[in-house]
């Protein structure tokens, strides 16, 4: 796999600019897909959203690590950030708990 990381100082953030890396390196998101036996859609997703197959497919690909393009989605050591502890309940579970009171 040919990386990009000797051509710019700063790993792409913007999907368009990652959409754009990857057509220089690889043509297309097709492409980087097919050389890594998945599905079109899990790169395409990954460019814009939490996709941990995707996402770390184009990282490699570009030669950043996943949390260089996506610090928001990763932490250093690549593990998907949470927006809330495991625990937390959500919303509708308290919903259906008052609803079950109530009855």
């Amino acid at each position: 796999m040919v990386g990009i990381r000797g051509k710019s100082k700063m790993p792409p953030q913007h999907p368009e600019d990652i959409k754009a890396a990857v057509r220089k390196a690889f043509g297309s998101l097709a492409e980087l897909a097919r050389q890594h036996d998945v599905s079109e859609s899990v790169v395409q997703t990954a460019v814009s959203r939490l996709q941990p197959t995707g996402n770390r497919i184009i990282a490699a690909a570009l030669g950043y690590k996943v949390h260089e393009i996506w610090p928001h989605l990763f932490d250093e050591a690549g593990n998907v950030r949470r927006s809330r502890p495991k625990n937390a309940s959500r919303r509708s579970d308290l919903t259906h708990r008052q609803k079950a009171v109530a009855a």
